[in-house]
């Protein structure tokens, strides 16, 4: 047979080899082209399925995504599962591997069951819960926000498990964190999980891995070291109602239109430092208004109404001090503000206009960043060169669970291992994507950082004690 055949037949097996390989794999040509085999198909499997569940606000199907969470982590080889809740109905759960050593702090990998709602009408490359894989990317809501990760830390743990042999467990306990209602505040989910004593007794926290953003570039991913916290308020203002045929100097509108225009120009200013990128998004102090009305005429045209009210979305660096807000506001009122507390809420009153605050956040927390001053995070940043991965601290503009767990004493890093998404940040935006490619980096990148943490950085914590045994819930404390 001369070289020419054989040139042929290799060139024709070859292309047999591909033709069928994603029959092989259980997968579409697509997803084949990111798996490694079934320990990637059937990870990409998982997450499908997660992404399924309609989890979305204000009535997440939280005890479907509970179970399924239960069977994922059994999966995993993950032991000591447990269903906890602070509200009936909003349900969290975490599963665990045991360490070698006890009586050392546990790395906690948390993420959050619910999504925030989607339009399916929006929605062009697919329907929000399919899950389709459209030119290799998942497409979901919480796809980036943020299911995915809690399916990579059950998949780090289970490639660890079975190349960690007699080497398994690690020195610290590693648990996988599930917890709800993270975007609507935290209140009933990380904010009472921190103040119990499933947190202190069975968790014992050491470090927590959180969420943080995709990253355009390959190689690099964004390590979230403090965020801004929100302050959310309304401004009301007061003026005689007026006949609608007049024109008086002082209206309760031409109030509200005042202010408005002092803060419009102050979100001009700091619109223009990140548009510049002389200023990250989480350097500056930005502020939406996402709410306006009047009322005190009845609804009636032909009458100037007595009452205007604006509502106001703020997110506050942590470098800005409360007295500097407090100062900022009291600049866009035009008076000093006269502070009170009223049934346990700060309240500002001048002659002119009255600010009632809904949620104000003071937690200005910021992890160390720099491997010199902190072993901690020089554990995080050998899991990135390990990987190849170059690591950017990085403030998060908006707010996560991470601000309950830092108030509470216990260092918080976000990173979401997701680089080379090139459609960006699309959190809470139609067709939330993530590459599969990215996906299955990200897990790896995740061994490692476990790895690190967990049994090779030899990192003391606040939650390492000399000998403690950890004790287990019973369901009714859960």
């Amino acid at each position: 047979m001369g070289n020419a055949t054989a040139l042929f037949y290799l060139v024709f097996l070859a292309w047999i080899l591909l033709l069928h390989l994603p029959l092989w794999l259980r997968l579409s040509p697509r997803e084949a082209s990111v798996s490694r085999g079934n320990l990637t198909a059937e990870a990409i499997e998982t997450l499908q399925s997660y992404l399924r569940i309609d989890t979305a606000q204000p009535q997440p199907q939280y005890r479907k995504a509970v179970r399924f969470i239960k069977q994922a982590c059994k999966r995993a080889g993950l032991e000591g599962f447990h269903q906890f809740s602070f509200q009936r109905g909003r349900l969290g759960a975490v599963c665990s591997v045991q360490g070698r050593e006890p009586h050392l702090g546990a790395v906690v990998l948390n993420s959050h069951i619910d999504v925030v709602p989607a339009e399916s009408s929006a929605w062009r490359l697919a329907p929000p819960f399919s899950a389709a894989i459209v030119d290799g990317n998942v497409v979901a809501r919480g796809s980036q926000d943020m299911k995915t990760q809690g399916v990579q830390y059950l998949e780090a743990l289970r490639r660890l498990r079975a190349q960690a042999g007699d080497k398994w467990p690690m020195r610290r306990t590693v648990h996988v964190l599930f917890v709800p209602d993270e975007e609507v505040g935290g209140r009933t989910g990380m904010a009472s999980l921190v103040n119990s004593s499933l947190w202190r007794d069975t968790l014992r926290p050491a470090v927590l891995i959180d969420e943080c953003l995709p990253e355009t570039r390959l190689g690099v991913y964004k390590v979230c070291y403090g965020e801004r916290q929100p302050w959310w308020m309304t401004i009301r203002t007061s003026h005689h109602t007026a006949h609608g045929g007049t024109l008086p100097a002082d209206t309760a509108i031409q109030r509200l239109f005042a202010l408005l225009d002092n803060v419009l120009a102050y979100r001009e200013q700091q619109r223009l430092a990140v548009e510049s990128q002389r200023k990250a998004l989480g350097e500056v102090l930005g502020v939406n208004v996402v709410h306006w009305a009047s009322s005190g005429n009845g609804n009636a045209t032909n009458v100037i109404p007595s009452d205007a009210e604006i509502r106001l979305d703020m997110r506050v660096p942590p470098h800005m001090s409360e007295l500097e807000v407090l100062a900022l506001l009291e600049e866009w009122t035009r008076g000093s503000c006269n502070w009170h507390s009223h049934n346990g809420e700060l309240l500002c009153a001048n002659a002119t206009y009255r600010i009632q605050f809904i949620d104000r956040v003071i937690a200005p927390y910021r992890e160390v960043v720099d491997e010199a001053e902190s072993m901690l995070y020089r554990a995080i940043a050998i899991a990135g060169r390990a990987r190849n991965i170059s690591l950017e601290p990085f403030v998060f503009p908006m707010s996560t669970d991470s601000r309950y767990v830092r108030q509470a004493g216990v260092p918080a890093y976000g990173i979401m291992a997701l680089d080379g998404v090139l459609q960006g940040a699309q959190l809470h935006q139609p067709d939330e994507s993530v590459p599969l490619t990215a996906f299955e980096r990200g897990i790896s990148f995740y061994m490692e950082l476990v790895r690190q943490l967990a049994e090779e950085a030899h990192w003391e914590a606040t939650a390492d004690v000399a000998n403690v045994t950890a004790r287990r819930h019973t369901s009714d404390e859960l």
